[in-house]
């Protein structure tokens, strides 16, 4: 089988699988297998495929058609300047929350001297370790439940260079981080999706509770903001990432935890999609 005839049978089978963008992730999952970049792949549409080519190919498009995410079997992923592994241990990282970790290094851009932040249920450590890179004065707490997703975190701030300036800490919120500390910064991408809701049949392979947060989608928030005044420092600011609809009630919920300073950002769709807070 050439890699043509490939691309082509696995943008059909992809296809009828209902994938979006069928052939895209056809391509990539051929570039995977093969080693070769997309200039390579034209350039040498003829080239037959080996036997363990074309075995490895059929197995990842047959997973990819049961909706296994294509993430997992690629096997990391590009998240805001830095590369990330991932695992069915963590949460995949997506574009909505590259653009949280751009607010967030907004928020703080130009303040002289160290920065303590944290990042409250890390999962891959996607945020924090993309704002470690970003921002070289800045050091970070990482909180998160899971001992599995935590190994991943670690494995990916040290393949990016920034482990020295990151602990983590496994357990809730803000009780895994240590009593005395304030924060110029804290970030978080918490569970958003309240129980029962239909979702796309990839996050059925991610972990459920990094999903679902209560009847209301709204648990973890209220366990989130009910600590967080304590531990920012005066002038210090929390972003995070919320879900369709949500921005009424977080902005309600965080004046009733004292904050003056409230408000919601828009993602590039549009939508309310970020909590800030000062």
């Amino acid at each position: 089988m050439t890699t043509y005839d490939a691309l082509r049978q696995a943008t059909t089978a992809l296809g009828r699988a209902g994938v979006h963008h069928a052939g895209r992730e056809a391509v990539w999952l051929l570039e995977h297998v093969t080693g070769m970049g997309h200039a390579a792949l034209v350039a040498m549409r003829d080239r037959t495929l080996t036997r363990g080519e074309a075995a490895r190919l059929k197995r990842l498009v047959a997973a990819r058609s049961r909706r296994y995410p294509l993430q997992y079997l690629l096997g990391s992923v590009p998240f805001a300047g830095v590369h990330l592994v991932v695992s069915p241990a963590v949460l995949i990282p997506r574009p909505e929350t590259e653009e949280l970790a751009e607010l967030a290094q907004s928020l703080v851009a130009g303040r002289p001297g160290r920065l303590r932040c944290a990042d409250l249920g890390t999962g891959s450590g996607c945020i924090a370790i993309a704002l470690a890179h970003a921002m070289p004065a800045s050091r970070w707490h990482a909180s998160d439940i899971s001992a599995d997703a935590l190994e991943v975190a670690c494995a990916n701030a040290k393949a990016n260079g920034v482990a020295r300036r990151m602990a983590f800490r496994q357990g809730f919120w803000f009780t895994a981080l240590p009593a005395a500390a304030r924060y110029d910064l804290v970030v978080a991408n918490p569970p958003y999706v309240a129980k029962g809701t239909p979702l796309e049949p990839e996050l059925a392979h991610e972990p459920q509770e990094a999903l679902y947060a209560g009847c209301d989608g709204l648990e973890a928030y209220r366990e989130i903001l009910a600590g967080l005044r304590g531990r920012l420092k005066p002038d210090g600011w929390f972003a995070g990432e919320i879900g369709l609809g949500q921005g009424r009630t977080l902005r309600a919920l965080a004046r009733a935890e004292g904050f003056t300073t409230v408000s919601c950002r828009r993602d590039l769709t549009g939508r309310e999609r970020f909590l800030v807070l000062r």
